[in-house]
C-alpha cells in the first residue's frame, strides 16, 4: 500500500522539486511506524493480562510475551502494523511542501507509537469500551469499524486536516492569477494514476483479509467483502467524474481519482455488514461528498495538496455513519459472532446509528486533540515550516517549469511542417532569466511577499502586482516583453 501512496503523492504534489522529500517520508513511515509500534504501538493497542483496562493496554511492550500468548501472535502484530503504518502516512500528503523533515518524524513517532494504538485499543481489543469484540458490547453490538474508514482514515483525515491548517498555506496558493496558470495542479497525473490503481488493488488485502481467517465461513464473507469494496470505488470515481464534468465543464482526472479513494475509504467500515446495492449507494455518495468537501476546503482557504481532508476524513466518516444505515442484521451476526436484535436503521432500530456516531466523535476529539498538540508546538518552537528562502525556491522552480512549458509549446506552435528538429536551451542556473534572489527586494504587503525585481522573460512576459489581499507577489499575462513591477 505504501506504494501506492508514494505514487499518488509524488505525482500529486506541484512540483517535481518536492518529489524525493515526499517519498523520502512515505519511506520514513514504513520505518519509524515498524520501530515504534513495535516498541509501544502494540503493546497500547492489545496488551492484555494483569492491569489490562478498557482504555489502554499495558503489557506487550517490544513484543514482550507474544510468542507465549492465547490470543496475539507475531502475524496479528505484522497485519495491524500495516494498519498503523496507512494511518501514519496519510498525514504526509495533507502538509506537503512546507513541512519539516524533522517536524514530520516527531508526528510519526506519536501517530505510531501512541495517538493511533490507543483508537485502535478502544475498537478492536476485547477489552476496548467501544468494541464489538467482547461479552457486553455498547448499545447491544459495539462500533463497528470492519477495516477502518474511522479509526486509521477519519484519524488520518483530521489529523492532516489540522497539520494543514497549523502549518499554513503554501506561497502564492489561493492567488487567483497564480492559480490560473496551474502552478499548484498535480505536477504527474500518470504517476497519481497508476498509485490509484495500485492502492485500489492493495484495498482488497486491507478489507477481505481483515476476515483474518477463511474458515467457519469467512471465506464467503470475503467473497462479499471483495464485491462491495469493488462497486463502491467503482461507482464514486464514476460520480465524482460525471460531477466535475457537469458543474466545471472538464474531464478531470485527479478528481476522478480522488472520488475513486473516497469510495474506498466509505466502503471500509461497513464492507462485511451490507448488501452490493448498499455499497453502490455509499460509493455514489462518497464521490459527491468528496466533490462537495474539495470545494469548501478551498473556500475556507486551508491549503490540503492531496485533499486528504476530503479523500480519507469526510468519506471514512460518511462509512463510519453508513454501517449504522445498512448494516444487516444477519450479516452481523455472521461476522461477529453473536446474536443480535437489531442492525442499521433500514433493519430497525436507531441504536446502531447513535454508537457509530459516538465512536465518530471519540475519534475526532482524540486524534484532533492530539494532532493540535504537536503541531502547535512544533510551530511555536519554529521546527513545523521550512524557511522563507525554500518557499522562495519552491515557487520559483514553480515559475521556472511554467515557463519552460511555454517556451516548448510557442516552439511546437510556431514551427513549420518539414522545418526539421529545432534546438532548443533553456538556462536552469542561476542566471536562468527567471531567477528570484533575497537581494531583489521589493516591498508587498504582508510577510509572505515574492521578492522580485527586473526579472526578464525570453519566451512570456507577465506583470507583478501586489495582492493586498494575500500579501504575495502575483503574475498576469501582459503585452511587455519582459517582468516590470507595479
Amino acid at each position: 500500500m505504501q506504494t501506492g501512496f508514494s505514487m499518488v503523492e509524488s505525482g500529486g504534489v506541484s512540483s517535481q522539486f518536492f518529489v524525493e522529500k515526499i517519498l523520502l517520508k512515505n519511506v520514513l513511515d514504513c520505518t519509524v511506524s515498524a520501530v515504534f509500534y513495535y516498541i509501544s504501538g502494540f503493546a497500547v493497542a492489545f496488551g492484555d493480562g494483569e492491569g489490562v483496562n478498557s482504555f489502554i493496554g499495558v503489557s506487550h511492550f517490544f513484543l514482550i510475551g507474544v510468542d507465549t500468548s492465547t490470543t496475539l501472535s507475531y502475524s496479528y502484530f505484522f497485519f495491524h502494523w500495516t494498519f498503523c503504518s496507512t494511518t501514519t502516512t496519510i498525514v504526509s500528503g495533507a502538509i506537503a511542501e512546507r513541512t519539516r523533515l524533522r517536524a514530520y518524524l516527531l508526528y510519526s513517532v506519536m501517530m505510531s507509537g501512541f495517538i493511533y494504538p490507543v483508537l485502535s485499543h478502544w475498537v478492536w481489543s476485547e477489552h476496548g469500551w467501544l468494541t464489538s469484540f467482547t461479552n457486553d458490547p455498547l448499545l447491544g453490538n459495539g462500533f463497528i469499524d470492519f477495516a477502518g474508514s474511522g479509526v486509521v482514515h477519519v484519524t488520518g483525515g483530521i489529523s492532516g486536516f489540522v497539520g494543514a491548517k497549523i502549518v499554513g498555506k503554501r506561497r502564492g496558493r489561493y492567488d487567483k492569477r497564480l492559480e490560473k496558470i496551474g502552478i499548484f495542479k498535480p505536477q504527474d497525473v500518470n504517476a497519481m494514476a497508476l498509485g490509484t490503481l495500485i492502492l485500489w488493488f492493495t484495498w482488497y488485502g486491507f478489507n477481505c483479509g481483515s476476515t483474518t481467517k477463511l474458515s467457519d465461513n469467512q471465506f464467503s464473507v470475503a467473497g462479499r467483502v471483495a464485491v462491495c469494496t469493488t462497486l463502491a470505488g467503482a461507482i464514486s470515481g464514476a460520480t465524482t467524474l460525471m460531477i466535475t464534468r457537469y458543474l466545471d465543464k472538464e474531464w478531470n482526472l485527479p478528481n476522478t481519482l480522488n472520488g475513486l479513494l473516497g469510495g474506498l475509504v466509505g466502503v471500509t467500515a461497513p464492507c462485511a455488514f451490507i448488501e452490493p446495492w448498499a455499497a453502490l449507494i455509499i460509493g455514489l455518495l462518497s464521490g459527491a461528498l468528496y466533490y462537495v468537501s474539495s470545494k469548501l476546503l478551498v473556500r475556507i482557504r486551508v491549503d490540503d495538496p492531496l485533499e486528504v481532508t476530503c479523500v480519507h476524513g469526510v468519506c471514512g466518516a460518511w462509512g463510519t455513519i453508513a454501517v449504522g444505515i445498512f448494516a444487516k442484521t444477519e450479516y452481523i451476526e455472521d461476522v461477529l459472532g453473536f446474536e443480535t436484535d437489531h442492525g442499521g436503521v433500514i433493519y430497525g432500530g436507531i441504536q446502531q446509528l447513535a454508537v457509530q456516531c459516538l465512536g465518530l466523535v471519540v475519534i475526532l476529539a482524540w486524534a484532533g486533540l492530539w494532532t493540535t498538540i504537536i503541531f502547535y508546538f512544533l510551530k511555536q518552537i519554529k521546527w513545523l515550516r521550512v524557511s522563507k528562502e525554500h518557499d522562495q525556491a519552491a515557487l520559483q522552480k514553480k515559475m521556472n517549469d511554467y515557463e519552460r512549458e511555454q517556451q516548448l509549446f510557442h516552439i511546437s506552435k510556431n514551427q513549420n511542417i518539414g522545418d526539421g528538429p529545432m534546438e532548443v536551451q533553456i538556462n536552469d542556473e542561476t542566471s536562468s532569466s527567471t531567477t528570484v534572489s533575497e537581494s531583489d527586494n521589493i516591498p508587498v504587503n504582508g510577510n509572505n511577499g515574492i521578492p522580485m525585481n527586473n526579472v526578464t522573460s525570453t519566451s512570456s512576459s507577465y506583470g507583478i502586482s501586489d495582492d493586498t489581499t494575500s500579501g504575495v507577489a502575483i503574475f498576469s499575462d501582459t503585452t511587455s516583453s519582459s517582468f516590470s513591477s507595479s
